[in-house]
This record gives structure tokens, sequence and C-alpha cells, in this order.
């Protein structure tokens, strides 16, 4: 469990100087869990909006300790103050050793384990905003978060073996089996919240839902479209109803091409050798179009 630097006026004796105690676990403040029942700080200590515990924290340079007095131990001190060193000259007793409990009343008291209290907003009270409670997405969210985007991967994998004509990746690879849909619903619930939040600007369980039915609707409907359009990218080409008009396009201007190297030889504007190269361009074009099959090959 991390430790806790107590910034509210709890501080210990350290090389002379007085500095903020360090706690075994934000718990064991009574000043923070105080602040906590009253809804003062968030569970990281900070100060709630509107509220002002600038009276409980303590000064960042702590008065030092005369070189004659002793140096106390774990001292706590009121909200707002440090707490000073004991008058007295005399060295404070050693501190008894605490004896640790057998494994039977371990097990008996629940080993130890501590539960976050928990405040229950009676009825027609005013709580805090929506935006600043903590709440995190069910199970059921959780696991339908996580099929839509492997949904997404693996459309956005077929497409691309559709394009490049090779055999899709099987459906088992992006099936959620039993142990995957059990860790989306435990370990990775927090993560999947922190992105509804962060990402998608989710503010409510409720809103979490809706935008993962969002995408789940943009998964079932927006990838047809993008389907259909790879579809007729990937096959419109070898259309034979596209070839016999390109084979007709590419008749016509061969046609129109004779045309005028005939009048451009009768004309009389043209040497020799302008002639020579017009006429091998004009061979060089009807022998690419008797090469291809359909109309375009037939003799003109």
């Amino acid at each position: 469990m991390p430790k806790f630097k107590c910034p509210y006026g709890h501080v210990e004796a350290k090389n002379g100087q007085l500095v903020p105690l360090v706690h075994d676990s934000r718990a064991r403040c009574s000043i923070y869990v105080k602040l906590r029942a009253e809804r003062k700080v968030d569970i990281f200590g900070r100060a709630m909006p509107g509220q002002d515990i600038s009276g409980y924290l303590v000064r960042s340079q702590a008065a030092p300790i005369s070189p004659g007095a002793p140096a106390p131990s774990g001292s706590e001190s009121a909200p707002g103050g440090a707490a000073g060193a004991s008058p007295e000259s005399t060295p404070a007793p050693a501190r008894p050793k605490e004896q640790k409990p057998s494994l039977r009343e371990r097990l008996a008291s629940g080993l130890g384990v501590r539960y976050r209290e928990v405040s229950v907003t009676p009825p027609g009270a005013a709580g805090p905003p929506a935006g600043e409670t903590d709440w995190i997405v069910s199970e059921d969210t959780s696991v339908r978060f996580w099929e839509v985007i492997f949904g997404f991967i693996e459309t956005l994998v077929n497409l691309i073996t559709q394009f490049f004509e090779i055999p899709p990746v099987p459906k088992d690879v992006f099936t959620l089996d039993p142990g995957q849909q059990f860790v989306f619903r435990t370990a990775l619930r927090p993560t999947t919240t922190n992105i509804l939040k962060k990402v998608f600007g989710a503010r409510s369980p409720e809103e979490a839902d809706r935008i993962v039915a969002g995408l789940s609707g943009l998964l079932g409907f927006g990838m047809v479209a993008i389907k259909i359009v790879l579809h007729f990218m990937i096959h419109l080409p070898k259309s034979p109803k596209l070839a016999k008009w390109r084979q007709r396009r590419e008749q016509a201007q061969l046609e129109r091409d004779r045309k005028r190297f005939e009048e451009a030889r009768t004309s009389g504007k043209f040497t020799d050798e302008q002639l020579a190269i017009a006429e091998r361009n004009l061979q060089e074009i009807e022998r690419r179009a008797a090469s291809r099959p359909g109309p375009a090959g037939a003799p003109a």
C-alpha cells in the first residue's frame, strides 16, 4: 500500500526540522478521514470545488527545533498549525513494541481488510455534481465496449484482405472467449471507464452506455458503406461492360488519329521526316489496339 505524506498538520522531527508525517495510508490520517466525511476533499486529498481547506494545510517551511529540545516522533498538531517540541529536556520514553497478532486472530478479524466508507445522500438532499462523483461502468458495458473495439479491428483487417484478394482472417481470432470476457468484466473495468471518460467524454454510467451503443451502431451500419465502396473499387475495373465502353472509346480515338494523319499528309504543310514520325506513331497505336481483344482489335 502506498505511503501518504500528510499535508494537513501531522508532523515529525527529522534533522532538527518539523517535517510532514508519512502515514502508512490515507485512512491512517484522522484529518483526511474527517475532511473526506465532510466532502471537503476527494479521494486523493484535493479540495473539492467551493471548499476552503487552507486552514488545515501545514506551512511549507516548518520552524526549526532548538538543539537542546528532544526530537519528537510522530507528533500530531491541530489543523492549521505545526506541533512543537516538548519543553522538557528529558527524552521521551521508548514506545513499547507492538505484539504481532497470531494467524487465528488475523483470520477472525478478516485479515485486517479495511473497507472504504461510503456516504449515501438522503432522498431529496442536494448531492455533489454528477461529473464530480466517482463511478465505474457496468460489467456488461465493459465487455460490450471491447467487443466493439475488436469488431472495428476485424472489419478493418477484412477490408485489407479483400482489397489484396487474400483469404480473410478467421473470425475466431476476433471473438472473445469466456476467459477474455472475464478479464474485461473485472480487471479492465477501470481501464474501460478511464477510456470512456477521457477519450469519449462520458460523465456518467448512463452516458457511457449510450456511447458504447453508438459505437456498436457505427460498427453495424457505418462499415456497410465502406464495404460497398471497396467492393466497387475492386470489381468495377473488371466489369465486361466497362471494358466494352473503354474499347469503343479507344477505337473512336484511333479513327480520329487516322483522319488527322491523312489530312496532314495531303495538306503539304509538313516535311517528309515529320510525316514519317507521325506514321510510325499511328502504327504503334494500331498495334496496341490490335493486341487487345474485342472491338478495339477489329480491323479498321
